[in-house]
């Protein structure tokens, strides 16, 4: 397994039945690169996207071939309440010139990619809000069938534990912690005779919400509550295609405080100037997973230089091993 030989004795005549035979079953496993963008957005923003995406996890795959409700900059005009009107150069740049005009149905968007728009023109555009997180942007290698898993994750305290010990009355606490964050776990597959690519996704988001009950032990904090949200999905898409993830919401809630300019400072009368108010803010993980198949010439030259070895390396084990073997008859 390690130089990939295989010494086969048998007679010269099936020599080459056997060597044609090897080389349809050694074939090497597609080398799968996946690029991945994870942004954490207001859903205030998706929604003014005019993306709706339902309660559980939905997948798109980026083909070129479908509409969305998004707005495009320039003219949008609505006809009536059944279709809105893009007329043509509404869209900046050399995109503009290849619309035509349009009635798109209103009853048929849905979350899915018109093919002049692409999955970089809103990237670029959630990228651009000032509110919008960029969690994470790897790029994984990885083998056809094997899975590839990115991390983001904090260790991050829940409670206080306490053991009272019965001998000598010792009591000890303990910090609980729990691992909360992002975890998604990619597993790509590779049709030999179409050049598609299947993805196998599983994404899980834990997090801690405020349970209303703190903590008097030898450190007074508040006690967290655990939660995890999670989904699967399966998609086939090509070679550079897009796969857009979305639907995993939380809520976050954050006491914020405001006041007039000095008479908020003032003693005694300064609550009478000073406003506090609850700020609710929904927002949504967002991921977006570009597979492409990388083919040999394509890897980096030292990569490439070591298969190169192993395959001369085995070439001559198998001479040396016929060459014994033609000595002996």
């Amino acid at each position: 397994p390690i130089t990939n030989s295989l010494i086969v004795t048998d007679v010269p005549a099936q020599f080459s039945v056997i060597d044609e035979l090897i080389s349809k079953l050694d074939v090497p496993l597609p080398l799968v690169m996946i690029e991945t963008e994870m942004l954490d957005v207001s859903k205030r923003a998706i929604d003014k996207l005019g993306v709706n995406w339902p309660a559980n996890l939905i997948t798109l795959g980026v083909t070129g071939t479908k509409g969305i409700t998004f707005p495009f900059p320039g003219s949008t005009t609505p006809m009536d309440d059944k279709f809105i009107k893009y007329e043509k150069g509404s869209l900046p740049g050399s995109m503009g010139s290849k619309l035509e005009l349009t009635d798109w149905p209103l009853t048929n968007f849905t979350p899915t990619i018109l093919s002049v728009i692409g999955a970089d023109l809103i990237l670029n555009y959630l990228k651009s809000l000032s509110d919008t997180k960029s969690l994470a942007r790897p790029k994984i290698m990885t083998l056809v069938n094997e899975a590839a898993e990115i991390k983001i994750v904090t260790n991050e305290a829940i409670g206080v534990t306490k053991t009272e010990s019965q001998e000598g009355g010792k009591t000890e606490y303990t910090i609980e912690r729990e691992e909360t964050g992002t975890k998604l776990r990619v597993t790509p597959q590779v049709d030999s005779i179409t050049g598609e690519i299947t993805l196998f996704v599983e994404m899980v988001v834990k997090d801690t919400s405020d349970s209303g009950f703190t903590s008097k032990a030898f450190v007074e904090g508040t006690i967290r509550n655990p939660q995890e949200r999670s989904a699967t999905a399966v998609a086939r898409l090509k070679s550079g295609e897009t796969l857009f993830l979305g639907g995993l919401i939380k809520k976050d809630t954050s006491q914020q405080k405001t006041k007039l300019p000095i008479f908020g400072d003032l003693p005694f009368v300064g609550n009478f100037f000073r406003y506090k108010y609850t700020d609710k803010n929904e927002r949504e993980l967002l991921v977006f997973l570009t597979p492409k198949i990388v083919e040999a010439k394509n890897l980096p030259k030292e990569k490439t230089i070591n298969l190169r070895e192993q395959v001369s390396f085995r070439d001559e084990s198998v001479r040396i091993a016929l060459d014994k073997y033609s000595k002996n008859y």
